[in-house]
């Protein structure tokens, strides 16, 4: 009779290994003992099994019957029999049910280790691994990947998908989402077998569902639209590429308050944020994407504000914005957010701001965020809206020879950031990555985008805001008829509101600042900070004269919204427009 090595002990010590799924360790084995490892298939499989060895050894694989009379010194035959020396990986293909893998030192006493996988049938593959490995394939969209490696010999996986080492006793599975244009390279300091089963599964950018790991209250609280729907519980994708973007916000009442802000950050302060992505497309089909934002900053005690936009770089994580890419009213700073969020810490972008402006209640706020070509260049103007008209306060040439450029939203990948591609209009703090605790605070908001010359309202919003730094508590948001209602209570960040069916709020003359002036100051974080003060507003009064007011305004608005298009295409903004 044979003599084995495993028995309760291996089995323990395979229930003990961490991210491996069947490990035997590495053993010292004697003349005419033997290793071994039960695999239970459940399924047609392709069996990869990683072995190594100090001297030449039988590697066996048995199904139940077989392995009984091996065990018991009957060999009745094996379904796969090999000599084998060194370090190696064996692959075969099995239908359902059990089977043994052994390792027989038949000459001479031997260190010897096994592990196994098990894949689908045509899966999988093996390959050397001779200093660098890159597996032929590239993500164009956002994807589950569903991985399992194993190999003969210690290698490492470096990019941005794995960075794990493993060595000839190990296994591996994972499965996680990965961004597109992420190439999967292997890495070893000798040549080294490995065998790798790589599944892609295209998936969506699901706000929720990506963040799983940091994913917690607060958030800026709004609408965003990140190009899902889901009326039936189940996620409906859409895309949306737009030269334009507009939002519109009747504030009734805000009170916010922060009692241990960040530095230069009022402890009275909160900010009404524009968001969208810019993708430039340049000449040699280089891909670049900007982080836009159109921002007014408000002192809720004292009742001033004052508008900001600022442009970040969203091409890689740790990108930049100079005064070298860009050439406007403003300039490039600094961030000196020290936030665990994005943006890193020392990350230049930049940044224009205008002087503080006095208001009342209630107080109207129509951002838009257009792109279009001039000599060949993009130019991103940031502006807002009131009866008289659209007024453009910054206009930002940025130094790419384009293809193309438009606003994006979509849920099929991320930014080259890992962000979402989204558009938000939401509530948050001042800046710095500040959390504003909101109380009386009403407000009523819509958001829009350009197609083909007409404003209309993205299909659907979350509610809250991913790409931003800043946040909000104390607030969410509830759909109230046409309007999305920001107001007191705790947000349900599955909730989504749909489509609005009336066309933007049209602020009164005047309710909004269009100075463009610039001074210089520096900036922390999102939007630019000031000498703020501290109050509360807002009254029930207050809030039925907004909305009389808001339903008058709303009567003549296809009138105004057709001359305001005609305006902007007798100054040819209309030109750019994305394929």
């Amino acid at each position: 009779m044979r003599r084995e090595i495993g028995g309760f002990g291996l089995f323990l010590a395979l229930l003990s290994a961490l991210l491996v799924p069947n490990v035997a360790g590495a053993n010292y084995v004697q003349h005419g003992y033997y290793i071994w490892q039960q695999i239970n298939v459940t399924s047609p499989s392709t069996i990869a099994i990683s072995y190594s060895t100090t001297s030449s050894t039988r590697l066996l694989v048995f199904d139940g019957l077989q392995y009984s009379g091996y065990a018991n010194g009957t060999y009745r035959g094996s379904v796969y029999n090999q000599t084998v020396n060194g370090q190696g990986i064996a692959t075969l293909n099995v239908t359902s049910g059990s089977y043994w893998d052994v390792l027989e030192a038949y000459d001479l006493p031997v260190n010897a280790t096994l592990n196994y996988i098990n894949v689908p049938i045509g899966a999988g593959r093996t390959v050397t691994v001779n200093r660098n490995y890159t597996y032929p394939i590239i993500l164009s969209n956002y994807s589950l990947l569903n991985a399992s490696f194993i190999s003969a010999g210690p290698f490492n996986i470096t990019e941005d998908c794995f960075s794990i080492g493993y060595n000839a006793s190990s296994g591996y599975r994972e499965s996680r989402f990965q961004n597109r244009g992420v190439p999967i390279s292997l890495n070893a300091s000798r040549p080294t077998e490995v065998y790798m089963d790589l599944n892609v599964t295209p998936a969506l950018v699901n706000p929720l569902d990506r963040n799983i790991s940091n994913f917690s209250a607060p958030q800026s609280i709004g609408i965003s639209s990140y190009g899902l729907s889901n009326r039936s519980g189940k996620l409906t994708p859409y895309q949306i590429k737009t030269d334009e973007v507009e939002g519109a916000a009747n504030i009734v009442s805000i009170n916010a308050y922060n009692s241990s802000p960040p530095a230069n950050v009022s402890a009275y302060g909160a900010s009404v944020q524009l968001n969208v992505n810019l993708e430039v497309i340049s000449r040699s089909g280089a891909e670049y994407t900007y982080w836009l934002q159109d921002v007014m900053d408000l002192d809720t005690r004292n009742q001033t504000y004052f508008l900001t936009d600022n442009i970040w770089n969203n091409t890689s994580p740790s990108g930049n914005v100079t005064n070298g890419t860009v050439n406007g009213e403003g300039t490039a700073i600094v961030s000196n957010t020290n936030n665990t969020g994005s943006p890193p810490l020392n990350t230049s972008f930049y940044v224009a701001a205008g002087n503080y402006t006095n208001y009342t209640l209630p107080l109207y706020f129509y951002p838009v965020i257009k792109v279009r070509t001039v000599s060949g260049k993009p130019v991103v103007s940031f502006g807002n809206v009131n009866a008289s008209g659209t007024h453009y306060f910054d206009n930002v040439t940025f130094a790419i020879p384009d293809r193309d450029a438009y606003l994006l939203v979509t849920p099929y990948y991320e930014t080259p950031s890992n962000s979402t591609y989204d558009s938000e209009f939401v509530l948050g703090g001042e800046s710095s990555g500040e959390l504003a605790q909101f109380s009386d605070t009403s407000a009523y908001l819509q958001m829009y985008y350009d197609r083909n010359g007409t404003m209309v309202s993205f299909p659907s919003f979350y509610i809250f805001g991913a790409g931003t730094a800043e946040s909000a508590g104390g607030i969410t948001t509830v759909q109230d008829g046409n309007l999305a209602h920001v107001t007191g209570g705790s947000p349900d960040f599955n909730s989504i509101i749909y489509a609005f069916n009336q066309t933007t709020i049209i602020a009164p003359p005047s309710t909004v600042s269009t100075s463009s002036t610039v001074p210089q100051q520096q900036a922390n974080a999102t939007t630019v900070p000031g000498q703020k003060g501290s109050g509360l507003f807002g009254s029930y009064v207050v809030e039925v004269v907004a909305i009389v007011v808001l339903i008058l305004a709303i009567i003549g608005i296809y009138t105004e919204r057709r001359k305001r298009k005609q305006r902007d295409n007798s100054t040819g903004l209309e030109t750019g427009k994305p394929k």
